[in-house]
This record gives structure tokens, sequence and C-alpha cells, in this order.
């Protein structure tokens, strides 16, 4: 099986959007599968989907106010309907911490398998997310985060889901799989969540004609990750302006409640980041 070999025309590079879809794919926790069934099931989301997306982050867990500090290292990559040609799209990191604190590092690869470019996601839980722009040295707000509550058993919680499967092992973590069809029955989507790390996709493969699509881990680290990581979140400077014209879009196209929410959301974020410009 090769990993070298140009992409099919069918097949687009990652875009500034997918980035976006990677972020949250790799923050949907067991707090938001309610959120993510209610947006699946066709429910308002709290915040519009935008240049930057929906999250669906996880709260203060009710007991400790703490969650499980890991960092993961996954691979996403694309093999042929034929299976013979496996092409490497994006390696992410991601670095969480017990305060809830996160930061998420998409490495991009083009047809040789060579690196292509980075993106680097600061998280707060509660908040918001940001992109981290080393050239003007800022933090650029793109979206906030809706908070949940985490169930009292998150295991249970995951296997009373419709999309229920099986249990299964990924890289010494137990896993709650769930399977979904896909629309027509060409193919379908199975997430690997684990309950020890509140619900977290671990691993999800998509199966379809073009092939088969899997993001998997290839180093899970369990522990507080190196306090260095972080330093960006205290040395850079917060731009709220991402966020802001996203508000004076909405206010221009009449959703004055969904703006005014935005507001609200900018508003708790701005005093927990007070240095914003």
């Amino acid at each position: 099986m090769s990993i070298i070999s140009p992409l099919p025309s069918s097949v687009s590079r990652p875009t500034k959007f997918f980035v976006t879809v990677l972020v949250l794919t790799g923050l949907v926790s067991a707090l938001g599968v309610a959120l993510t069934r209610r947006a699946t099931a066709g429910a308002p989301a709290p915040f519009p989907v935008g240049a930057a997306g929906v999250a669906a982050a996880p709260a203060t867990q009710a007991k400790s106010g703490l969650r499980p500090a890991y960092s993961v290292t996954w691979e996403r990559t694309l093999t042929s309907p034929d299976g013979q040609t496996r092409w490497l799209l994006v390696i992410t990191k991601r670095y969480q911490r017990a305060d809830g604190a996160l930061k998420i590092v998409h490495t991009f690869y083009d047809e040789k398998g060579t690196a292509a470019g980075e993106n680097v996601y600061f998280g707060l839980a509660g908040l918001g997310f940001f992109r981290a722009d080393d050239e003007s040295r800022t933090l650029v707000f793109i979206t906030p985060v809706a908070a949940d509550e985490e169930p009292e058993d998150v295991a249970a919680f995951l296997r009373s889901q419709p999309e229920f499967d099986r249990e299964e092992e990924v890289r010494g973590q137990r896993t709650i799989v769930w399977r979904k069809a896909a629309e027509g029955g060409k193919g379908d989507t199975e997430e690997y969540r684990a309950p020890a790390l509140r619900g977290l996709i671990l691993k999800q493969v998509v199966s379809s004609a073009r092939g088969q699509e899997v993001f998997e881990p290839t180093e899970i680290t369990l522990g507080e990750p190196a306090g260095e990581l972080f330093a960006k979140l205290s040395s850079y400077q917060v731009d709220y302006a991402h966020f802001e014209g996203k508000i004076r879009e909405m206010e221009r196209d009449g959703n004055k409640e969904t703006a005014h929410a935005m507001r609200q959301a900018l508003s708790r974020m701005q005093q927990a980041r007070p240095d914003g410009r």
C-alpha cells in the first residue's frame, strides 16, 4: 500500500473550513453529545454556523470541577476504494488541561506526504475558541462555546443512545462505538468515544464510495501537558474583530435574536479576557 500518491481529482486538499470541522470534531465530548444530536435533528443551535462553525464544548464537571488531563496525537488518512493507496491528510494534536484549557494543532500534508501548513487553536471551557495568529501575535476569537453538564455515568449515557453498536478498545482506552448509516445506505460512520475522557471521539471511520477516511490516534499520554505549550494564552493579545464582524452580519441579515445571543457570549469572553482589542 502506498501512502505517497496524488490525491484523486474528486478529493480536495483541506481548506480553512475543513480545519474548523476538524477542530470541532476533536472537541465533541460526552457533554456535547446532546447538543450534537439536537443540531443533527434540525433543532436550533446556540450560535450560527459561520466561518468558525458551532462548538459544543464541556463545562465544569459537577463533582470536582476538573477534567482528565491528556495529550493525544491523531492521523487523518484516506484509503482508496480498492485499498491499494493511502493518503495522509492531517496530523492533529490535542493537549487538554485539567482546568479545561486546551490546545489543538493541525498539520496539513500535500500530495507528496510533506507538511504543507499548520493551524493552532486554543479553547477555554465554557467561553470560547481562538486561532493563534503568530504574525500579529494575537488570539483571534472565532466562536463561543456552549456549556453543558456532564452525565452522571458517561458510559451508560453513551450506550443508551440509538447509535450504540458495540464496545472496543483503542490504544488502551475503552470506547463506546456509535455507528451511523449514511443517507441512502451507501456507507457509514463509526465514532469511538472514550468514557474516561468525557466521551471524546478517539477514533472515527467514514466509509463511502470514495474510500475509507480514518481519524485515529497514534499516541495517547495521560497527565497534564507541558505548561509552555500554553504560553500564547497569556502572552498573546485577544482580537475580537472577527467575531464582532459576524455579529454585525447577523444584524444586517435581520437575525436579531442570534446577534443578541452572540453579543452576550462575547461579553462573557471579554470579561474573562479583557485584554482584547
